[in-house]
């Protein structure tokens, strides 16, 4: 028993002796490293054959030691901004290679690495301006297509579909009266939205858009237990016109504005006559014309994976004027492109009546080239518009919740695409009209209004093109 007692001893002792022997020589080989870090020429020495042997995570951690023993140059700077850019790190890779871009020694590769940077980190606006400070034969490497007319061009296609019809098509609309009822069925959509954005200057981007809707309605009338249907369409035409202004880099200052033109035709009551048996409405086509309009400004700011950001935005939406004004934040928790969230918080004002509404947003990638994004919107949301007034939702009827997800492919020869599925949970007004009384042997209706719910779903497909 004593033996084998004295052999477990002997095994610990030497495992202890292990130990602190490489401890010991972990700390003489830190503090040997700290001594080389003293001198410019030992951190140029050593951070050159990390960076020649593509030993990208050792040369993080020397040249970051470098950098915190006051040691600045340029070469350090480059080399510390390639070890982050190899590792996918682009985060961290940008203020590197701004600072060498910065000391006027940089050449077109580390340009261009800070310009690839800015594209994965999504900082479009900041790799242009880069992109035009290069030489003509490397900008035209890297973006062959490029021309003074055309930047990039978007098209996106998709239809909508509800329950509405289902689930609401048969209320009894005139009540225990039989007196008068009315609602709108929508039964879901047709759209395709076009786009193209222009580069003008290398700090300055306008983008265009146009956009087509084709609303399936239905308009229902009921008096006297007579149900009356009248499909129609409501069809919109959309402009948007954005422009982006890089003033500095990493701020970003957007005025936008959108117009949309609504016209259809539609069932309306002109009249009603009495005989013995009731009351009978009389019923026109009447055309309806509608004038919408958003303006909205947003200012976006890049503090490292940070992009917080303040919006704005005034609009006249179904005959009613609407202010918005909206805090947002997109963060990059792991230092690169492969997982970022999205934050918004909006107050919308209507009527003296406001209402926060609150977005949440999550991209990742699931494998390479292709991401997975999940979102979801809550509040009340009714003539209200998001993404700097890009999307405008004017329906009458109130969204209560929105959400869903979208597919990114990033094809390697600078086209994207997108398959895009959304989900709503609306509701509606539907108007009662009951008999309070009679006057000169006429009845005085007494308007009533109650409210009923749907789900209404879209699909879409959306191409980009990056000249």
């Amino acid at each position: 028993m004593s033996v084998n007692t004295g052999r477990i001893f002997r095994k610990i002792f030497k495992r202890y002796l292990h130990g602190i022997s490489l401890i010991a020589l972990l700390l003489i080989s830190s503090n040997a490293f700290a001594q080389k870090e003293i001198t410019i020429e030992n951190v140029d020495s050593l951070t050159l054959e990390y960076f020649d042997n593509g030993q990208w995570k050792k040369l993080v951690r020397a040249g970051e030691k470098a950098l915190d023993n006051g040691i600045e140059s340029y070469l350090l700077r480059m080399r510390l901004g390639t070890a982050y850019f190899e590792l996918e790190n682009y985060f961290d890779a940008i203020p590197h290679f701004e600072k060498a871009v910065s000391t006027g020694y940089s050449d077109g590769v580390v340009k261009q690495k800070l310009y690839e940077s800015y594209i994965y980190a999504g900082r479009e606006e900041d790799a242009n301006v880069v992109l035009f400070e290069m030489t003509e034969n490397r900008r035209n490497k890297l973006r062959p297509l490029i021309n003074d007319f055309i930047n990039d061009a978007r098209f996106d296609i998709g239809s909508s579909f509800s329950n509405d019809d289902a689930s609401n098509g048969s209320i009894d609309l005139v009540g225990q009266d039989n007196a008068y009822g009315e609602q709108t069925i929508n039964r879901g959509q047709f759209f395709f939205d076009v786009g193209i954005g222009q580069l003008p200057l290398r700090w300055f981007k306008i983008n265009y858009a146009y956009t087509y809707v084709n609303k399936d309605l239905q308009k229902q009338i009921m008096f006297n237990n007579e149900k009356i249907l009248n499909d129609y369409k409501q069809k919109q035409g959309r402009l948007f016109n954005e422009f982006r202004f890089v003033p500095v880099n990493s701020l970003m200052i957007s005025p936008s504005g959108h117009y949309i033109k609504s016209e259809e035709t539609v069932v309306w009551v002109d009249g009603f006559e009495k005989d013995s048996l009731g009351y009978y409405y009389t019923l026109k086509d009447t055309s309806i014309k509608q004038d919408d309009f958003v303006l909205s400004l947003s200012v976006n700011k890049w503090i490292s994976i940070f992009n917080p950001g303040i919006s704005g935005s005034f609009s006249y939406l179904n005959g009613t004027h609407q202010s918005q004004i909206g805090l947002s934040i997109k963060v990059y928790p792991l230092s690169n492109p492969y997982l970022s969230v999205f934050s918004n918080a909006v107050i919308h004002n209507q009527n003296s009546v406001s209402n926060l509404i609150f977005t949440q947003t999550a991209e990742g990638r699931i494998i390479e080239n292709l991401w997975l994004e999940g979102f979801a919107t809550f509040g009340n949301i009714s003539n209200y518009n998001e993404h700097n007034g890009r999307v405008v939702y004017n329906d009458p009827d109130m969204i209560k919740l929105s959400y869903g997800a979208m597919l990114r492919y990033a094809f390697p020869f600078n086209m994207t695409a997108k398959l895009i599925f959304s989900g709503q949970n609306r509701e509606k007004k539907i108007i009662t009209n009951t008999i309070s009384g009679y006057q000169n042997n006429l009845p005085v209706y007494t308007r009533q209004t109650t409210t009923a719910e749907y789900n209404f779903n879209s699909i879409a497909l959306g191409l980009k093109y990056d000249f």
